[in-house]
């Protein structure tokens, strides 16, 4: 013993402080009876070698007997030490007698502890396969319920509702401009407070420190409207509305730490956009935007008022709108008074139908969820088909075990257990097992929700609060004790029924059991095989389809050359305004043409592969236009500069691209991408045409002078893109980036930043890589691709373990016939044969059993799917493969075990 406690010293010590916190749980006066005998046997043990794992039993033994003795009479606890090996008396008696309801349940907790610790690898690999399956059960439930069940992060937030603009010909929630805002705002009286905002990308500079963070500038009632407070200071109020006050800024708590550490942000002074403010509150760290808002991952919110925006253009709509009902107002109501105010503002200013026929109203929730429930739904009904197959597993190695150990049940039986009682010991021991591998599962979803979370590998609304928290974790305990239940419940009463039969005459052995009268035995093995193969086919096959979809997603041209391309993001001081020298951009673009490693620079808003891409609309002059076809119609209009489509890699198909002599004051022109020339002109050529391009608010007819290819500006997933290309200089905006095309990729930063430095009024926010954005565009896919890749391992997985866990048991159980058939002359090439016939039998069977789940599960995720039909043959016959070969490997080594078999041997009497 002295060799052991040298090396494991540290054991030692966590033994006997393990050992005193469970005799602590002893009535005082047993303690005080039994303790120095308890801490004497424990001590013999230790001393005769008892490993940890053996000491860590006797631990919870004396631990289950104090909590025996304190659920039945005082005296009863007398004598808890009977619980440890080599102790007698009268204690052991009285425990007899004192074991109640209570008592018996410990008494069977304690065999389930005990049970499973003698066989460590199959309860470890029984809680490895449970944890697989509860692991990622918990991981999607927390987002599922993060996603669609939670109610908002606002306090009561079924109160907030979303408004937007109707405009002739587009469907959906449109933004709003400033002064019919405020009309709206003080006509209402079904909303208590509102707000008007939009996200904008700010330049925000502390002392020496600068950075381009994700803002939001705001009315004054925006935080009133959430019903969210400050964590620090003060939020913003109607009276930071003026434009005459001072600059108030609030910072999110993130910003805060990450600018000032632990000192207090308030009062800190902070530039935004070249105007200097002050910092007077910072929202809790559990603050989050509201995302159905489109005001996602702001970090800072100013008032509105001071913002470099045209916020008094009644004609330029560019805020979103939320607001908050009155407690007895319903949304019917608010809907109601929302046209009616909407028909007022048409009617009183006169406005274009086209950029406002009337107002909208639906609630922030519905905004924020959009159309996620299917999604959802097969994220969900993936996971329980992976949770299916673990409590199949687990129930088929619990079945093994317990043919394994049915001359031990028939012996107990016999001696007066009762099955229940029997049935209730294995039921426990599936459950402890259960719950360690539910420990280690949530241990894994936690950590998993947690990358989610933080990454967001998905379009889905809500994603940044997801958390395994109490309700989930609960949720997970419950399906931990349920599938352990349900793996241990069955093969218990199969194993006590066989147990039973000839109860009577103890001689003979479970191999006998099993081989003499043991097909319907063999048969529940096998279902249990059958039906998790059914099942991984489902899992499989729709990993393959999503793998197939993501291979033809990257073959897809996105009509552009990415490579070498990066997008700058400016603030350029009074662009838009009617004092603008459009000379500025002239010298910013040959400036950065004349730096190192610059191919090719030019201007222009609305970049490959980033959000906030200008839509509209277009009416060709002579087509004849209905409003069917403009609610359906998305098009994507860019102000450019004249080399912009060459820069690209775009191809003008016919007539000519855009040039530097297109200026303000020559011709409007356009260029259209060929899906518009078809979806609008169809046959005829729109070159020499004129249309009308929405959006800029002046609805000035412009000449089509050429078409170019179509790229894809939004990835190559989806409908063809509609486009249209504008000289920016004919259409003057708040915002141009500026792309620049490299030959040395790691020289973009030097060279943009000296560029802009060297421009006055031009401030470099942030410089992003086409080809980077371009990836970005397949994470969605890729994620799916590899999430349901990771459930179909696991469901391959385990159907190779059942299916060679039962060939496995197949053959120790029929060991004396195949000794009898070798030595009756069955030569071993035909053994191999036959048990590799039974794993392709079983592996086929549960294929075809599965085909039409496979089939049901294919459709459901036809909405994931780009490229690739849910009945795709080349995929389905790559799962179909794969669950082949594997199955045949799995039966590979029980074949040639039983091809070894020994005749001599396997007939010796036991």
């Amino acid at each position: 013993m002295t060799g052991r406690r040298g090396p494991h010293r540290g054991w030692g010590r966590l033994e006997s402080t393990l050992l005193t916190f469970a005799l602590r749980l002893w009535p005082r006066h047993a303690r005080e009876e039994d303790e120095a005998a308890v801490r004497l046997a424990f001590e013999e043990r230790r001393s005769r070698g008892g490993g940890t794992w053996d000491l860590m039993l006797e631990v919870w033994d004396v631990a289950l007997a104090g909590l025996r003795a304190r659920a039945t009479t005082p005296t009863a606890g007398r004598g808890a030490r009977s619980a440890m090996p080599g102790t007698t008396g009268s204690g052991r008696r009285r425990m007899g007698r004192a074991r109640g309801g209570i008592g018996t349940a410990i008494d069977v907790s304690r065999h389930a502890v005990r049970s499973a610790g003698r066989s460590p690898g199959w309860a470890g690999l029984v809680a490895g396969v449970l944890g697989v399956g509860l692991g990622a059960t918990v991981a999607v439930v927390a987002v599922v319920d993060t996603v669609a069940l939670r109610p908002l992060p606002y306090p009561d937030s079924d109160e907030l509702v979303r408004i937007g603009v109707e405009r002739e010909g587009r469907p959906g929630f449109g933004t709003i401009s400033h002064p019919n805002y405020l009309d709206l705002a003080s006509a209402t009286r079904t909303l208590a407070s509102t707000s008007a905002f939009t996200a904008f990308t700010m330049g925000a500079r502390t002392g020496d420190t600068s950075e381009l963070v994700r803002g939001g500038w705001v009315t004054g009632g925006f935080f009133e409207t959430l019903g969210v407070g400050a964590a620090e200071g003060r939020v913003l109020a109607s009276a930071d509305d003026d434009p005459g006050a001072p600059l108030a800024v609030v910072a999110s708590a993130a910003f805060a730490t990450r600018r000032f550490g632990e000192g207090s942000a308030i009062g800190r002074s902070i530039e935004i956009d070249g105007s200097i403010g002050t910092i007077v509150g910072v929202m809790p760290a559990s603050f989050v935007p509201p995302e159905g808002a489109r005001m996602a991952d702001t970090e800072l919110w100013a008032p509105l008022a001071h913002a470099p925006l045209p916020v008094l253009e009644r004609d330029l709509a560019f805020l979103e709108m939320a607001g908050r009902r009155v407690p007895d107002a319903s949304q019917a109501a608010v809907e109601r008074e929302a046209a009616s105010i909407g028909a007022a503002l048409v009617e009183t200013h006169s406005l274009d139908p086209r950029a406002f026929a009337g107002l909208t109203v639906g609630t922030l929730r519905e905004a924020t969820l959009g159309d996620v429930g299917r999604t959802l739904g097969i994220l969900t009904v993936s996971v329980l088909l992976l949770l299916a197959i673990a409590v199949l597993n687990a129930s088929n190695l619990v079945l093994l075990r317990a043919f394994d150990r049915v001359d031990a049940l028939r012996i107990r039986v016999s001696l007066g257990a009762t099955r229940v009682r029997v049935v209730a010991e294995s039921v426990a021991e599936s459950v402890f097992i259960a719950a360690a591998g539910g420990l280690l599962g949530l241990a894994a979803a936690s950590v998993a929700v947690e990358w989610v979370a933080a990454s967001r590998p998905v379009a889905l609304p809500r994603l940044i609060e997801a958390t395994v928290d109490l309700r989930v974790a609960a949720f997970g305990v419950g399906v931990s004790v349920l599938a352990g239940a349900l793996a241990g419940l069955v093969p218990a009463m199969v194993a006590v029924r066989r147990s039973g039969r000839d109860g009577t005459a103890l001689g003979g052995t479970a191999r006998g059991l099993t081989s003499r009268g043991g097909r319907g035995a063999r048969r529940l093995r096998d279902g249990v095989v059958v039906a998790q193969i059914a099942l991984g086919l489902a899992l499989a096959g729709t990993a393959t389809l999503l793998g197939r979809s993501l291979l033809e997603m990257r073959r897809v041209p996105i009509g552009l050359d990415s490579e070498g391309l990066y997008v700058a993001t400016l603030r350029i001081a009074g662009i838009g305004g009617d004092d603008f020298d459009p000379a500025v951009l002239r010298t910013l673009v040959n400036e950065t043409r004349r730096q190192p490693g610059v191919v090719a620079a030019e201007l222009g808003s609305g970049s490959p592969y980033t959000p906030g891409g200008r839509v509209g609309y277009i009416e060709p002059e002579g087509v004849e236009v209905s409003r069917e076809d403009r609610i359906q119609a998305r098009i994507e209009f860019h102000r450019v500069g004249g080399g912009t489509l060459e820069m690209l890699g775009i191809p003008v198909l016919s007539g000519r691209s855009l040039s530097a002599t297109d200026r303000a004051d020559s011709e409007p022109v356009v260029v259209v991408s060929r899906s518009v020339a078809e979806a609008w002109f169809g046959t005829a050529s729109p070159l020499g045409r004129r249309l009308v391009v929405g959006g800029d608010g002046t609805f000035t007819p412009r000449t089509v002078v050429g078409v170019a290819s179509n790229p894809r500006y939004r990835g190559p997933r989806g409908e063809v893109e509609q486009h249209v290309w504008i000289p920016y200089e004919q259409m003057y905006g708040q915002a141009l980036d500026l792309r620049v095309r490299m030959s040395d990729a790691g020289s973009a930063d030097r060279a943009i930043a000296a560029a802009a430095g060297a421009v006055p009024g031009v401030e470099l926010r942030g410089v992003r890589s086409v080809s980077a954005q371009l990836e970005e565009s397949y994470l969605e896919s890729t994620f799916f691709a590899l999430l349901f890749g990771f459930f179909a391992i696991g469901a391959v997985l385990f159907a190779v373990v059942g299916l060679y866990s039962t060939l496995a048991q197949n053959i120790r159980s029929r060991r004396r016939e195949l000794g009898i058939r070798m030595a009756l002359g069955a030569g071993t090439r035909r053994i191999v044969r036959d048990v590799l016939r039974h794993g392709a039998g079983i592996t086929i069977l549960g294929i075809v059993a599965g085909s039409g789940l496979a089939l049901v599960a294919s459709r459901l995720a036809s909405t994931l799917l780009f490229g690739v039909a849910p009945g795709d043959g080349r995929a389905w016959a790559a799962a179909v493969a794969t669950l082949l070969i594997t199955g045949v490997a799995a039966s590979g080594l029980p074949a040639w075990r039983a091809g070894r078999t020994d005749p001599t041997r396997s007939l010796r009497p036991d």
